[in-house]
C-alpha cells in the first residue's frame, strides 16, 4: 500500500500545479474545520470514556441485585470484554481525531512559514486518517456480513432446513 502511495511522490515537478490564493485561503478554512471535529472528536471521547468508567459500577451493582438470574449471569460474563472492546474503540478514535489535529496545526503552520515539508506533512496525515477510517469501515462492513450469515445461520437451523 505504501508503494502505491509514494508512486506519486516520486514525480519530477513539472511546475503544472499553482497555488493561488484562493487555494491557501480553502487549505486555512478546511483546517480550521479539521481543528473543530478533532477537538469535538475528543471531547466525545473522554465523554465515552467517563461513561465507560460509569457502566463498570453499574454492571456490578446489576449483578449483586439480581442472584441468580440467567440474565444477570450472562452479562457478568460478557461485561469486562464489552468495556474492553469499548475502551479499544475509544482509542481508535482518539488516533483519527489526532491525525485531525495534526492536519489542522500542520496546514496551519506550512501556510504561516511557506514551508513545503510541513505542507506534505500535514496532507500525509489526513492521508492516514483516511486510511484508518477506510479500514474501520471495512470491518464493519465485515462485522455486520457475519453477523447476518449467522443470524441466518440460526434462523434456517431453528426452521429445520
Amino acid at each position: 500500500m505504501e508503494i502505491l502511495d509514494n508512486q506519486y511522490a516520486q514525480e519530477p515537478e513539472t511546475g503544472g500545479l499553482q497555488v493561488n490564493r484562493n487555494m491557501r485561503l480553502n487549505w486555512l478554512i478546511t483546517s480550521k474545520w479539521a481543528m473543530f471535529f478533532a477537538i469535538l472528536g475528543f471531547v466525545v471521547a473522554g465523554i465515552s470514556l467517563l461513561s465507560i468508567g460509569a457502566v463498570m459500577p453499574m454492571l456490578q451493582s446489576i449483578m449483586a441485585m439480581s442472584g441468580n438470574f440467567e440474565a444477570a449471569t450472562m452479562l457478568q460474563s460478557i461485561g469486562p470484554t464489552f468495556i474492553a472492546i469499548m475502551v479499544i474503540l475509544t482509542l481508535v478514535v482518539c488516533l483519527m481525531h489526532y491525525f485531525h489535529l495534526r492536519f489542522a496545526q500542520q496546514i496551519q503552520r506550512a501556510m504561516q512559514f511557506d514551508d513545503q515539508t510541513t505542507f506534505e506533512s500535514a496532507w500525509r496525515s489526513l492521508r492516514y486518517n483516511f486510511r484508518l477510517t477506510g479500514i474501520i469501515a471495512i470491518s464493519y462492513i465485515v462485522i455486520y456480513l457475519g453477523v447476518i450469515i449467522v443470524i441466518m445461520g440460526m434462523a434456517a437451523s431453528k426452521s429445520g432446513l
